[in-house]
């Protein structure tokens, strides 16, 4: 039994006595990637900075919200300019910043890892992104900037209490709206439904 089963053509290497009858000749199964392939190092890469930029981002608009609750009253002084101009310092270094982070590693990991790219919930979370950072723009950053430049100018006399009033406008709707989508991406990414792209099946030939 030995000798047929060892016995073959000429150049081949004898047959494993041991191996299913059924997988005689087949290909060896790809191994799975290792943590130091450098796909794998890349996708580990950008999920920590898209976990790190999500988590500037929440805490970035939870300190604005914090900071314009229990902040000085709208006053042409200096101490008022002077926290306004904090304010704009918060969007503009940490809650921007954060949600581009977001963005773009969001983005380079679906290029980097192919089965995202099957995934409904990862292009869910994508398009979700791409409406916070235009909100953000549009709701904190824009107001942010307009409001400190009036403070401003309210201290160097250039406009009245009451144009200072009318300069300063925090959109509190859109920062809740803003920390809700941050919740629900959040949630996207930990839950992960299965809206998976069907993808056409082989026929045998």
């Amino acid at each position: 039994m030995r000798r047929l089963i060892g016995a073959g053509r000429a150049g081949q290497k004898p047959l494993d006595p041991r191996q299913p009858a059924g997988m005689i000749g087949a290909q060896p199964a790809t191994r799975p990637l290792t943590s130091s392939h450098p796909g794998h190092r890349m996708r580990r890469l950008m999920k920590f900075l898209h976990t790190t930029g999500a988590i500037g981002f929440a805490g970035g608009i939870a300190a604005y919200m914090i900071m314009v609750t229990y902040g000085p009253d709208i006053s042409p002084t200096e101490d008022f300019a002077r926290f306004r101009d904090a304010l704009a310092v918060v969007s503009r270094w940490l809650i921007m910043p954060s949600m581009l982070l977001v963005l773009t590693s969001g983005l380079l990991a679906i290029a980097v890892h192919h089965p995202f790219q099957n995934a409904g919930w990862v292009w869910l979370k994508a398009l979700t992104g791409l409406l916070v950072f235009e909100a953000s723009l549009a709701s904190i950053d824009g107001p942010a900037k307009r409001a400190a430049k009036a403070a401003s100018d309210a201290v160097a006399g250039n406009i009245d209490a009451a144009q200072l009033a009318a300069g300063i406008n925090d959109k509190w709707g859109a920062l809740w709206v803003m920390l809700a989508l941050s919740a629900a991406n959040v949630v996207l990414a930990i839950w992960r439904p299965r809206f998976i792209r069907p993808t056409p099946s082989k026929t045998p030939a």
